[in-house]
Formats: C-alpha cells, structure tokens, sequence
C-alpha cells in the first residue's frame, strides 16, 4: 500500500473548509495559490478581507494533528526553525517560517479543531479490516442505529473513556452506516489510498471551529515589546536544540521547545523549534476571532 501523506491530505481538508465556510464570510475576495515555490515562501491564499482595501499574503496554520484535534491547546506555535534543526549551526541556518526574513506572509489565519468526526482503517486479530470511528460531540450517534439499518445483530466495539465505536467494513454495513449517521471520508472507499491506523475527516465532519486573523507583523511587535525580538528569538531557539525546552520570560508565550513526533503535536520525524504563544496574545491583537458551530458563525468572540 503506498503511503499517503497524511499532513498534506489534512491541509487540503483545511482549505476546503475555509474555502466553503470560512472565506465567504469574512472576504470579498480569495483565491487559493498553487505554486509550490510561492507556497514555500508562506502563501496558501491571497485574501481581501471585508475590512481591508487591498488582498493580502495568507498562511493558514491548524492545530490539526492527532494530538490537538478535539482537544485543543490554548495556545498557537510559531516556528523558529524548521524540521531539518540539526542542520541549523548558526542562525542564518534553517530559519522557521516566523523568523524567516524571506517568508511574505502578510497574514495568519490560525484554527483550532475543537469538534470534529474521525475515521480510520485498522486491522482485527482474523486481518480482516474494520473502520474505527470517533463522532463529534454535536453528532447524535449510538451503535443501534447501524445494527437497525441492516437489521443485525453487529459486534460493535466501544471504548467509553474515548467515545470510540468499531463497525464491520462491509458494504452493507457502511452504507447503513452512511444513511444513518453520516458519510465516511471518500479516501476510506479508496483502501489503497488510506493508511491503516491514520483518522481521516473531511470539511463536513467538521462540526466546530475557532478561527483568529491575525497579522504577523503585529505579533512580532508584540513579542517584541514583551523582549522577544527575532535575534532573542534564534538564540533561546538554538539553545532549545540541546536544552529541548527553554524560558522565554514573558507573559506572551510559554516557552520555546523542541517538538517530535505526533505525541508532541508534530508529525513522524519532524523537529521543529517552536514558539508556544499563549492565546491572550493573539485574541488581543488580532483583526478578527470568529467561532463557527453547527453551520453558523460568531465573530468577534472569545474563543478560549
């Protein structure tokens, strides 16, 4: 089976949504960017805000791995180098896209996940395939609607410290599934397409989102003015590369860490130096913060 990228199936899910829910809302103009040169240099989106006059450089940021989906943090990372640190022997070397002096992002629209429907592949002790699934709170699920769409008695698996169900991956089963509750990811139908063992969802299965705009130049102003300048920001990140966790002294942000793998928030063989800035920081300088629930959005609102 080949491997899928994981990260990358997730960021196009996440431009799907904002694209679909989000942009229409707060937008006159959006247009999704698809140069792999240009988004290495922190485009995802040129976007004219409704309360900006001209459009402007986007980089959308989620805290959408395994780790902080439906369980977000109250916090937002910024990168001070990238995953190749080891690599990153003087400050000009490897710089994170925050620090970066050739990044353009203009903007971040920065999502936390709080409410969303996961569905993996995994394997039971006789091989064969089962889909594992864990609802968002705002689905009204139990395990006696499917066995009453197939009319049979299914051996349904739960796990009540998780809310996690286990349903047969037959055809009579899914599509019972699928009419009586809600749709699986599309990629889960393409079996050799999807990794065993990874959650995969799509905008759809996102049921709750809290989303902040904020413009990156005023974050580096305001860590700045709380002592956290770019040339601070390189030495405490280098010092994080053997120390894996550094004070930064400051009421704006947490600390800088070494981060690895999914336990941490990052992905498999990644080691980014971050930032961890406290949401405070972000909700009192950002342009905009909207909540969306359900199909409907609130803005201006404190979202943790």
């Amino acid at each position: 089976m080949p491997r899928f990228n994981e990260d990358k199936y997730r960021e196009e899910v996440l431009a799907e949504f904002l694209e679909s829910e989000f942009y229409p809302n707060v937008a006159t103009y959006s247009e999704r960017v698809s140069s792999a040169e240009k988004q290495k240099a922190g485009h995802d989106a040129k976007v004219e805000f409704d309360w900006l006059s001209d459009p402007v450089i986007v980089d959308e940021k989620a805290q959408n791995s395994d780790k902080w989906i439906n369980d977000p943090s109250h916090t937002f990372v910024m990168e001070i180098f990238g995953e190749s640190w080891v690599d990153a022997g003087e400050p000009d070397g490897n710089i994170g896209w925050f620090v970066n002096p050739e990044n353009e992002t203009e903007y971040y629209v920065l999502v936390w996940l709080p409410d969303v429907s996961l569905f993996k592949i995994t394997q039971g002790i006789d091989d064969y395939p089962y889909l594992r699934y864990q609802p968002a709170s705002a689905v009204d699920f139990e395990p006696e609607m499917i066995s009453e769409a197939v009319q049979s008695d299914l051996h349904h698996l739960m796990d009540d410290s998780i809310g996690e169900y286990r349903v047969e991956l037959t055809t009579d089963v899914i599509q019972a599934f699928q009419s009586a509750v809600e749709p699986i990811p599309e990629i889960l139908a393409i079996r050799d397409e999807a990794d065993y063992g990874e959650w995969y969802y799509e905008p759809g299965h996102i049921y709750e989102a809290k989303i902040a705009i904020v413009e990156k130049e005023r974050i580096k102003e305001t860590l700045a003015e709380d002592g956290l300048t770019r040339e601070i920001l390189l030495e405490k990140g280098l010092r994080a590369i053997k120390d894996e966790t550094v004070d930064v002294d400051s009421e704006k942000a947490r600390y800088i860490k070494r981060s690895s793998g999914k336990q941490s928030g990052s992905g498999d063989g990644e080691n980014p130096i971050i930032l961890v800035v406290e949401y405070d920081t972000y909700h009192d300088i950002a342009d905009k913060t909207l909540h969306y629930a359900n199909g409907s959005w609130s803005e201006d609102v404190r979202l943790f």
